[in-house]
């Protein structure tokens, strides 16, 4: 598959989180960060050239003189220059999440194995890592899980460490059901479904006792109340993939869906919230 690639530099940390806020508005599938420089990906048919310079524009007259460019990729090449820079991380001092050229660490209780592509989920953006940081301090143990949305299948490999018996992923883009397909295979999953589809299409429990679903604010106003639709009485969901300033009306939403706010983590702006259905 063919990607856009838009790249802008400098961007530091606090300027990251409202960058990637406006590009997924403006149709960004995914984001890949490395030294100052963030780049976003857009397909061809969803890329507006003009909307991306009216954004430099806009953060320029705001004092951020910011370089972009533009520039068309495929998303295996991108893969393969991406292999040898993959970083791993550590979530916890409890889960290590690495690519597959790496070599084992035998100090961590949770290892995932996960190739850089183009799919959301690597564990670097601070929705995922707040993600897998919440999944570490919940009981998976012998539950069935919904990952809703599961870029890479990051989360879900979690789940099913952390015990969880039953996974059924989901996610409507083919390219990231490919990798997640990949991703589960290097980790030896036996446990994870995986479907190339969206809620409302795909062959799925009525309800589950844990729910993930790492997405965007568009997505999730968009969405939630049938999310939560999917979580059991007394069952848990992780929301992630939105920011503060999108906090109040995604909580809000929360609450007419009859989901009760247990715990909720911030980084870089981003938020990871941890419901129970009431």
């Amino acid at each position: 598959m063919n990607y856009i690639e838009v790249y802008f530099e400098p961007v530091d940390e606090n300027l990251t989180g409202l960058l990637v806020a406006e590009l997924t508005l403006a149709g960004a599938e995914s984001f890949w960060q490395d030294s100052d420089r963030l780049r976003a990906y857009f397909t061809p048919v969803s890329l507006d050239k003009n909307q991306i310079q009216n954004l430099a524009d806009r953060y320029s007259a705001a004092g951020h003189h910011l370089h972009y460019g533009i520039q068309q990729i495929t998303s295996k090449s991108w893969d393969v220059a991406q292999d040898d820079s993959f970083e791993p991380i550590v979530i916890g001092n409890q889960c290590r999440v690495r690519g597959s050229k790496d070599k084992v660490a035998d100090c961590y209780p949770y290892e995932l194995v996960v190739n850089p592509s183009l799919s959301f989920g690597s564990g670097h953006h601070p929705s995922t890592s707040l993600c897998l940081a919440m999944q570490l301090e919940m009981d998976f143990q012998g539950k069935a899980v919904l990952d809703i949305g599961c870029g890479s299948g990051i989360l879900s490999l979690l789940a099913e460490k952390l015990g969880a018996v039953k996974i059924d992923a989901i996610d409507n883009n083919p390219w990231a059901t490919e990798v997640a397909g990949e991703n589960f295979h290097l980790n030896n999953s036996r446990h994870i479904n995986l479907q190339e589809a969206d809620i409302s299409s795909a062959d799925i429990a009525s309800t589950y006792p844990i729910v993930l679903a790492n997405l965007n604010a568009p997505v999730l106003l968009c969405e939630l109340p049938r999310i939560a639709a999917s979580v059991e009485k007394g069952g848990e969901l992780v929301i992630s993939g939105y920011m503060e300033k999108d906090e109040q009306a995604i909580h809000a939403l929360a609450h007419a869906s009859a989901l009760k706010l247990k715990k909720i983590q911030y980084k870089n702006q981003w938020i990871a919230a941890l419901f129970e259905k009431e």
